[in-house]
């Protein structure tokens, strides 16, 4: 005769007040999905905001809607399809960041949640934004995030409007992906047109070549000159600043550098003008430096300008002393109003 034994398994949830209660079984964030849109488009004028960089407030926007369903310990990722484009030319992702701004609509809090208000660079992967979010969404909710664009050279592009789209992906605890969203994104170069000035680079200034072959070219001066290479025409005043990209030449084999300081670059006046004109020789930097300047105001012989360029090397200079190898770096001109 066999007897059947019945066990009765009681659990009981207890809930402090404010708290969110759930099982595990129960917190696989099914059927909660996100959406997304964005706000103020930020436009590049001059130079100098290039350099600086800007905060767009509240860019972008993404929404959550639980269904009434139960989520909690959930994260929030993004990353980059790609880099930020305009037809041929880009910006990489890494020069923008998204930061959290606020709750806009909806629960739980900032606070509850224990989101982070730092700068997160993004990738073509996935950048975490919320991280184990430490409470659930009681009903639909959207977040604000704050756009950041750091100034520099990067920003040195052709005018136009520069795009990506990011994708948004909300995970549970298990780190299972539950819902996604694509929004795109965009800022915008439009620096003004100044007919008052054109500079243009000729003659194989666009390359710069310097070849070390034998120990002698190590013992003596290397120099490239390029006469005419530097042509300005100009109805103000102007500077023309040099700096470059990195503070170093990298290598196309290797991990080693060259520092950019190893070589200097000299302008001198091709054309003849009247007095008013200073030209200058610069070790190269990733700092700005005045190359030329001229004083106020210019006369019909300092409107059109041709400079010759040198580049050089000093002697025995131990920053060589490197893999061989091809070492490059940007040179950048720019001509500003005074």
């Amino acid at each position: 005769m066999y007897k059947l034994l019945y066990y009765t398994l009681l659990v009981t949830l207890l809930c402090a007040k404010g708290l969110y209660c759930y099982s595990q079984t129960g917190n696989n964030c099914d059927g909660i999905t996100i959406s997304g849109n964005t706000g103020a488009t930020y436009s590049f004028s001059d130079y100098e905001s290039q350099m600086a960089g800007t905060t767009i407030a509240e860019a972008l926007a993404v929404q959550y809607n639980p269904n009434a369903n139960t989520c909690n310990g959930w994260s929030l990722r993004v990353r980059a399809i790609d880099n930020f484009t305009n037809g041929a030319n880009f910006v990489a992702p890494q020069y923008i960041s998204l930061r959290f701004n606020r709750v806009s609509q909806g629960s739980p809090t900032a606070s509850e949640i224990g989101v982070s208000n730092n700068d997160y660079p993004l990738n073509v992967s996935d950048v975490t934004l919320i991280g184990n979010s430490n409470a659930a969404f009681s009903d639909y909710t959207e977040h604000t995030f704050d756009m950041v664009i750091q100034g520099g050279n990067h920003l040195l592009v052709p005018n136009g409007t520069y795009t990506s789209s990011l994708i948004f992906t909300l995970y549970n605890q298990n780190n299972q992906a539950v819902s996604t969203v694509t929004i795109p994104v965009a800022f915008q170069v439009q620096t003004t047109a100044n007919n008052s000035f054109t500079m243009l680079l000729q003659n194989g200034a666009e390359m710069v070549n310097m070849v070390f072959n034998t120990v002698n070219d190590y013992r003596s001066e290397k120099s490239v000159n390029i006469a005419n290479g530097l042509k300005v025409l100009a109805s103000a005043p102007y500077q023309v600043i040099v700096k470059t990209s990195n503070d170093a030449l990298t290598s196309n084999t290797s991990s080693a550098t060259i520092p950019v300081n190893a070589i200097s670059i000299e302008a001198t006046q091709s054309t003849a003008t009247s007095a008013g004109i200073s030209v200058y020789n610069r070790h190269l930097s990733v700092n700005e430096q005045v190359l030329i300047n001229t004083t106020n105001p210019l006369d019909s012989t300092q409107q059109m300008v041709e400079y010759n360029l040198r580049y050089a090397i000093s002697a025995s200079t131990t920053d060589l002393m490197q893999p061989s190898g091809r070492y490059s770096v940007n040179i950048i001109f720019i001509v500003l109003p005074q």
